[in-house]
Formats: structure tokens, sequence, C-alpha cells
């Protein structure tokens, strides 16, 4: 029998796919594949934001750390001989006097040059014109000529609490507000953001009995510059510590480093010329009194001076003088030391003549010198009663 082509069949071609079970193993390596890839993408990203937060951290301190050693460093350069040069030293403020701003130009002692700057930043700070941390007026004097300013600030670093267990670190020159330089700052265990050496007697380091003291005296090295303002002017070293924490803005990723530095006082200790402030404030009035005709003797009494007792404690001298009714005032006739044990000063002059009247000047003196001005008794006549 012929076969016709027509009658010839071609070889069938069988297509076979994938089994539900190599479906299930390909899809589980590939989700396994995917979910590492993805997952080392993740920590490499968290890594990524770490490290930026971590060097943010590391960056901000940096800047407070150097501001902070730069200008306590230089507490003391340009300051007038009456201003001290620690204000306050706490746990929390640390308050220094230093010319560290001026708008004068070619100013080789200030630190900073600033051409457009208000005289309430590059000059000290009005007398009365501050509050310090404990709540005391500063200053009490003017410490520049003719009762003005002078050029060195008054500078404040304080850790503030925040409300949130946590400080933030502000800057504030005179009475000014401050700049925040740094947040979210912890203490390191119980120790202070700020702590200090002292010198003893024999030059060595030692630290500062109690955690608070500011200058009471008014004026550097008059004579009330004792007890707690001696103890201010005696720090040589302030050391710093800190915690910072740093969070990610956007994840919330958290970096706590510690910090802690010493920062000497350089012009701490330096011979300074003693300073006595303004012209003294006499505030008292002589008294003259007839006490014998045999020989003829007067008897001149007045209290202690207002800046004998207070205010900037520096006089140094009491001055008499005595002059007829009608006349000029003459010269001096006695000079006194002041006395801190006697709550009345008395002379006895000797030399007047019956009939005559009399009337006696008094003017006390600083350390300047400067005189204060003077005040007269009444007239006393040397005659009997």
């Amino acid at each position: 029998m012929r076969r016709t082509a027509g009658n010839v069949r071609s070889p069938r071609v069988v297509s076979r796919g994938f089994t539900l079970a190599e479906l299930l193993v390909a899809l589980t390596l590939g989700g396994v594949v995917a979910g590492s890839m993805l997952t080392f993408f993740m920590t490499q990203l968290k890594t990524s934001r770490l490290a930026g937060v971590r060097i943010e951290a590391v960056q901000r301190s940096r800047f407070a750390f150097e501001l902070m050693r730069r200008e306590i460093s230089l507490a003391g350069a340009g300051i007038p001989d009456a201003q001290p040069l620690v204000v306050f030293a706490g746990p929390d403020d640390f308050v220094f006097s230093a010319d560290l701003g001026s708008a004068t130009p070619g100013d080789r002692v200030a630190m900073y040059q600033l051409p457009n700057a208000p005289p309430s930043e590059t000059e000290g700070p009005d007398s009365a014109s501050m509050i310090l941390p404990n709540g005391q007026t500063y200053p009490q004097a003017w410490y520049g000529p003719g009762q003005t300013s002078g050029p060195a600030e008054t500078v404040r670093f304080s850790f503030v609490a925040s409300g949130d267990d946590s400080y933030s670190l502000v800057r504030a020159t005179n009475n000014l507000p401050g700049d925040t330089l740094l947040r979210g700052l912890t203490r390191i265990g119980d120790r202070d953001f700020f702590t200090y050496q002292v010198v003893d007697a024999e030059g060595k380091l030692n630290d500062m009995p109690g955690q608070t003291v500011w200058h009471e005296a008014a004026i550097h090295e008059s004579q009330a510059d004792t007890s707690r303002s001696a103890l201010a002017d005696s720090i040589k070293l302030v050391e710093i510590a800190f915690t910072v924490n740093v969070r990610g803005r956007r994840y919330g990723e958290s970096v706590e480093r510690s910090y802690a530095m010493g920062v000497a006082l350089n012009n701490a200790g330096l011979i300074r010329n003693a300073a006595c402030g303004g012209v003294p404030q006499l505030g008292v009035t002589p008294a003259a009194t007839v006490v014998a005709l045999n020989p003829p003797t007067v008897r001149v009494t007045w209290p202690p001076a207002i800046d004998e007792t207070a205010g900037e404690m520096d006089v140094q001298q009491y001055t008499l003088y005595r002059k007829l009714v009608g006349t000029t005032m003459e010269k001096p006739i006695a000079s006194l030391p002041p006395d801190p044990d006697v709550t009345s000063y008395i002379y006895m002059d000797s030399d007047v003549e019956l009939g005559l009247s009399y009337v006696y000047g008094l003017v006390a003196t600083d350390c300047t010198p400067a005189m204060s001005g003077m005040t007269r008794s009444a007239a006393v006549t040397v005659s009997t009663p």
C-alpha cells in the first residue's frame, strides 16, 4: 500500500513547566537573598546615620569646648586694676572679666575686632547692671575713668536646666541675653559642670573649698578684698566636664559622649596695681566742741566715712583742716589713718586762741590717691560759756 505524504505524522514536542515545589523553593531562595540584601542595606544605613550623629556630637562639643578654653584662658586680659578677674564661680556658672571684644580699630588687647558692635558688647557692664547667679548685684562700682564702664566685658558661661533632665550651655556678655551653644547636656555622674583649683600659700593647687564663691568686694585689692573675694582671686584652674546626648533628626538615633578639660587662668595672680575705684565717699561731718580754756582746747570728732566701713572700703587717711571764721580754709592741721576698732575719731586741737571762732573741715583719701569732697563743722568760738 502506498503511503501518501499527507499521512505522515510529525513527532510531538511535549512542553514541561516548573512544579509547585520548584516554584516554592525559588521563591524562598529569592526571599532569603532579598531579605539579606535589605538587612545589609538597613544596617549600613543605620551605621551611616549613627556615624553622622557621632560626628555631629563631636563637632558641636569641640566647638563649645574650644570657645570656652579660648575665652576662659584670657580671663583678666585688659581689665582695669579695680575690676576683679573672677566675678563668680559656682557648680553651674563661671563669670569672669576680660577685654575680649573691641570696636576700636587696631586694638591689640581685645581678642575680637567688632567695628560695628554696640558698646554693650565691647565694653564693661554699667554699675549695678547685672544680677549674678546668687542674686547679688554686680558690679558695685564703676571700673573705668570718671565713673565709666571700662573696656573689659563680663562674660558668663552657664549650664541652664532645660526642663527634661538635661542642660544647655549658654554664653552671655554683660547683661545681654545669652546665646545657646550646646543642648542635651548632663553631668558626668555626680560631678559638677564646673570645679575649681585654687593656689595655696605654698603655691600648690588644691580643690576649692565649697562650691560657690563670688567677688564680694566692689574693688579688687581694696581693703575689703578678703574672705570669699580673696578666694575668688586665688582660682588658678577651671575644670569643665559634661556628657552630650545628640539625637538623630529623623530616626531618633542617640549618641552620648563625655568630655572633660582643665583651663588655666593665665592672668590669675599677676601683680596688679592697687586700685581704689571711685572718689571716696565721706558722708560724715565733723563736730567741734570747746572742752578747755587753759590751755584753750577744741575737741573735733567724726564717725567713720561711708567708704571705710562699707562701699569700696578703701579709705586710707583722714585729713583735718581748720580756718578762722571769715577766712579761707588753710593748710591741714592733722592726718589720721583709719582704725577699724573705733566708732568715732577724736582730735584735740590746742592751737587755738580765746575769743576767736573756728571752722573745721574734713576729707577722706583713698590709695589712688583721690580725695573726697570736704565737709565742714559749725563755727565754734573759744570762750567761756
